[in-house]
């Protein structure tokens, strides 16, 4: 990359004071393609970042105007960058860390250097690429990383101050975003789709009455000054925060079981819930802190104990609801009155490698519109819940359809819509001169032969 000597398009080099015209030394120095604000950017960034792009596709196109094209397109994607870093660097709202860009480049840098099986080979690839050694490449990345956080943070503030609008794409520019893409989405695995009933055993009137005295007197305890942590390490039936002292950290709405979400969000910090149900069984829940979306909490959870009796009464009734299922009784009846509402009765899409062994499977012998099981599911020694299963069929492996991904199509383009019109705001109150001069218009000229 040639080093910015002057603004001009020569600069002069005289190794002593006093020298005659003849002994002068002329270098060309970079030149300035645009300028934007009272940021220069010079050919030689520009060239460095169509490198880039060229990398991407595989190399440099052979027509001539379809690289100018491209050479344009590049500058006015820097330019929008700088006008965005300006207005970061202006906004004292808009902060990064030394240490953000420094652990960044970090693993950058590791990423990189992984790929290559010797620090000589390391170097011949940095020195390929224009760079020194790894200590200039590494300060490269590191003006390049500062950039990207300042414009990632100033697009977020500016999104939750309401400057940057999301702007919903029309039906045909998202069938053209997924036609100009098709070849680049993720293969899709093999899925499969089912629907469920979930079956739980229910314990008996006297066991769920035991349970209920037990979370009274720890409700007592622990508003008398005990130790919620230790309690929860004792007596808490939750695998999950057992150890944890209960202890469930920060989550938003719609991460833990609306039953539950209702009391927690409700629940100023410090204070202990009554004791409620839900699906799990009853819990015990003490809030530790509150944000505006999310809270800290945590909880103990008593299952009222079950029988071996228990058990045996939901799977025959698992098997009733195979059987009614069979007869014609409606898939949505049968679920709101019998299925576990702790357990996802409608499963889409689900990659057949995700699937739990034992549905896995089943599933292997299975054909459409075949009702599978009833499954046992074992939780526990004591605890067997039963899932009756029907099987919607097998989608074999591929490129996703446009309606797989419509709306992740509709959320990257109303994103980018978005930012486009606040940076085309930005630009309409900055000073830019491009120039670069202007790509060849209409069709190409044949060479003109000199000989």
């Amino acid at each position: 990359m040639l080093r910015i000597l002057s603004a001009v398009g020569l600069v002069m080099v005289a190794p002593q004071l006093a020298v005659g015209q003849d002994d002068v030394e002329w270098f060309p120095i970079d030149k300035i393609v645009a300028v934007v604000g009272a940021v220069p950017i010079t050919e030689s960034q520009l060239t460095q970042e169509l490198l880039g792009v060229f990398q991407g596709r595989g190399g440099m196109p052979e027509d001539s105007a379809e690289v100018e094209r491209l050479k344009h397109e590049v500058l006015q994607r820097m330019i929008n960058e700088e006008v965005l870093v300006q207005e970061a660097n202006s906004d004292t709202t808009v902060t990064v860390t030394t240490l953000d860009v420094t652990e960044a480049v970090d693993e950058k840098m590791a990423e990189i250097r992984d790929q290559f099986n010797s620090e000589t080979e390391y170097e011949i690839e940095l020195k390929a690429a224009g760079f020194e050694n790894a200590q200039h490449y590494r300060e490269y990345l590191g003006r390049r990383q500062l950039r990207d956080m300042l414009r990632t943070n100033l697009i977020t503030t500016r999104q939750q101050m309401g400057d940057v609008r999301e702007i919903p794409p029309t039906q045909a520019e998202m069938r053209a975003y997924y036609d100009a893409n098709i070849n680049q989405w993720q293969a899709r695995p093999a899925t499969v789709n089912f629907r469920q009933i979930v079956v739980k055993p229910q314990a008996d009137s006297a066991a769920f009455a035991d349970a209920m005295r037990l979370a009274d007197s720890l409700v007592a305890a622990l508003r008398d000054g005990g130790d919620f942590a230790e309690a929860a390490r004792t007596f808490s039936e939750d695998p999950g925060s057992k150890d944890l002292g209960g202890d469930l950290g920060f989550f938003r709405r719609g991460r833990m079981h609306r039953d539950f979400e209702n009391v927690a969000f409700r629940l100023r910090p410090g204070n202990i819930s009554n004791p409620f149900l839900s699906p799990f069984g009853i819990h015990i829940v003490e809030v530790l802190r509150r944000e505006p979306a999310e809270v800290h909490a945590r909880h103990i959870l008593i299952i009222p104990h079950l029988t071996t009796q228990n058990n045996v009464d939901a799977r025959e009734m698992a098997d009733s609801i195979a059987v009614m299922l069979a007869n014609g009784l409606p898939l949505d009846s049968l679920t709101r009155i019998y299925h576990d509402d702790s357990e996802q009765a409608v499963v889409e899409d689900m990659p057949e490698e995700a699937l739990p062994p034992l549905y896995g499977e089943v599933f292997a012998q299975a054909v459409e519109n075949d009702i599978v099981g009833p499954l046992q599911l074992q939780y526990g020694p004591e605890f067997t819940k039963h899932s009756v299963i029907l099987y919607q069929g097998r989608r074999e492996p591929g490129l996703p359809t446009f309606e797989d991904v419509r709306d992740q199509i509709r959320s990257l383009l109303s994103r980018e819509a978005g930012i486009k019109r606040y940076v085309e705001t930005l630009r309409a109150n900055t000073y830019i001169d491009i120039r670069l001069p202007p790509p060849p218009t209409g069709p190409r000229r044949p060479a003109v032969s000199l000989n």
